[in-house]
């Protein structure tokens, strides 16, 4: 299982308001298909798309896009994690943001 990012920056947003969404690629380089147990963020950042859902088929690849919504200001860091029947599992991507 690979990521296409390790990181995403959200950019500078207003208190309140949410973000402009990004978005990561996972790839499921296995020869079997993997099931995901949860796709999470920490608060803060949300999954505003998920095109995952509930299992990846061998050799396919899905996105997941989040949003960033400060509730004050200051940079916030936060996490997108991956918990799935990967070896490697989880796999993570920082995920910062700036509150004006």
């Amino acid at each position: 299982m690979t990521l296409s990012a390790t990181s995403l920056n959200l950019g500078t947003v207003t208190v309140g308001k949410t973000s402009q969404s990004k978005s990561v690629s996972l790839t499921n380089n296995q020869s079997v298909a993997l099931s995901f147990t949860s796709i999470a963020t920490t608060a803060g950042f949300a999954i505003s798309t998920n095109g995952c859902g509930t299992s990846i088929a061998a050799g396919a690849r899905c996105s997941v896009s989040v949003t960033f919504t400060p509730t004050a200001t200051g940079a916030a860091e936060g996490t997108l994690t991956f918990n799935d029947s990967a070896l490697n599992t989880p796999q993570t991507v920082s995920l910062t943001g700036t509150g004006h």
